[in-house]
């Protein structure tokens, strides 16, 4: 299967414009905190290696603490010497740093995390300018996630990758005939000649990420004195 990317992105960047609409700016807004995070994470590999591996120490070392058995070497009428056995962590709470599928998850939670906690603890609907500007910021965070996809699959900005632009992406590389694969070839073509790491690109999308999250909690979060207080965001309406 071959998938045109620049349609991809366009319906991409359309659909999130649309969300936007709805959502306002402000909810956008903190789904481009989280992608911007990520944009930095792609432009500092090695501080996301280390971040990852840091991960996979805690999770070592918390999954140390439960025994997976307990062997009794020697007993008598007081005492007993018991040998444990540590645990180690399985496999899917492990994660590599340059395997693009574990970042593409986490692209998923920038995206999903953000949409859920504004849906639940947010409900209040924009003003007429704040859907006009929820539809740029949701068309900006659709460009960024497709260039943060474009990434992942790519591979050659992950920790460990490997340099090089590649005209075409695969996927999964199996075929079968006559019954269903249990694995498909998706293969991605027409990519524009930029990338989200050109040049100042990935400094400007985290400039404005910092921007985002400066305003995010400066227009929310207050204080009254005592204690903290939550204000509604600008072009929303109770």
């Amino acid at each position: 299967m071959t998938l045109d990317w620049m349609n991809l992105t366009l319906f991409i960047v359309i659909f999130f414009a649309i969300t936007g609409f709805f959502r306002g700016w402000w909810k956008e807004g903190l789904t481009t905190i989280f992608l911007a995070g990520l944009v930095f994470l792609l432009n500092q590999p090695d501080l996301a290696e280390w971040l990852v591996e840091s991960y996979n120490s805690l999770m070592t070392l918390l999954w140390s603490l439960i025994p997976s058995s307990m062997t009794t070497i020697s007993e008598t009428d007081t005492d007993s010497v018991v040998a444990i056995t540590k645990s180690t962590p399985p496999d899917f709470l492990l994660v590599d740093a340059s395997n693009g599928s574990t970042w593409f998850y986490l692209l998923l939670l920038a995206v999903g995390i953000p949409a859920l906690w504004t849906q639940t603890s947010f409900n209040n609907k924009p003003t007429a300018l704040g859907h006009v500007l929820g539809i740029g910021v949701g068309a900006f965070n659709g460009l960024l996630i497709m260039g943060l996809l474009r990434e992942y699959m790519d591979g050659r900005s992950l920790p460990g990758g490997q340099t090089g632009t590649e005209s075409a992406i695969t996927l999964a590389s199996s075929s079968s005939t006559g019954t269903a694969s249990a694995e498909a070839t998706l293969v991605a073509t027409n990519f524009p000649t930029y990338t989200i790491l050109d040049s100042m690109i990935p400094w400007i999308v985290i400039i404005v990420g910092a921007l985002f999250a400066f305003a995010f909690f400066k227009t929310r979060v207050g204080s009254d004195g005592k204690k903290m207080v939550y204000h509604l965001p600008p072009l929303y309406v109770k």
